[in-house]
């Protein structure tokens, strides 16, 4: 692909295929990767102890739900915090957040913390609907994660998280896409490789 209007092109193809296709995963098959998928973060969070952890709301069919290992994560002394979504291609804050406090509808109308408690997460889960071997996310197109993870500072551990399936050959990088350090799925962490 040469033009950035043909990469937009396919990728908006691309978004919608596999969004349809993540939202008729099966039940069985979806507890089956969810969990290990959990798994595989547990493990890996095991060396963010004491730190905050930025996750997302399952919010999309599909989605990964990270609120029991954010509670689990707060349990071990942790932190945690959800994003808080501007307008479109502005950065998001990160604000600390525990069960039982408070929440209100967000853009989207995704559940964000009602105190705005600002901090900058240590490690976070991206969702994404693809992803490549380069450990650049597609996601819905709006780049917050990209726009967020390129200006925090420090910036944070990004762990993409989401589905084997949704691999692919690539996503034809732009110079905006910040690649995840990390992605995990169900079958295990997958790290950059060039």
């Amino acid at each position: 692909m040469q033009t950035w209007g043909e990469v937009k092109a396919w990728r908006k193809q691309m978004r919608r295929q596999l969004l349809e296709r993540r939202t008729r995963i099966g039940a069985e098959h979806f507890f089956h990767c969810c969990a290990a998928i959990e798994r595989h973060l547990k493990e890996l969070l095991q060396n963010f102890q004491g730190k905050t952890l930025g996750f997302y709301w399952p919010f999309f069919k599909g989605e990964f739900d990270a609120l029991p290992l954010a509670g689990e994560f707060l349990g071990q002394g942790g932190r945690s915090a959800l994003p808080v979504f501007g307008k479109p291609f502005t950065p998001m804050q990160f604000c600390s957040w525990a069960p039982g406090q408070e929440l209100v509808p967000g853009r989207f109308q995704i559940p964000m913390p009602k105190e705005r408690n600002v901090v900058i997460p240590d490690i976070v889960l991206v969702p994404f609907l693809g992803f490549d071997h380069c450990c650049h996310r597609l996601g819905f197109g709006m780049a917050y994660y990209d726009i967020t993870l390129a200006a925090l500072e420090p910036r944070p551990f990004a762990v993409g998280v989401g589905y084997e399936f949704q691999r692919l050959e690539t996503i034809y990088p732009q110079s905006f896409d910040v690649p995840m350090n990390l992605i995990v799925t169900e079958t295990g962490r997958h790290e950059p490789s060039s």
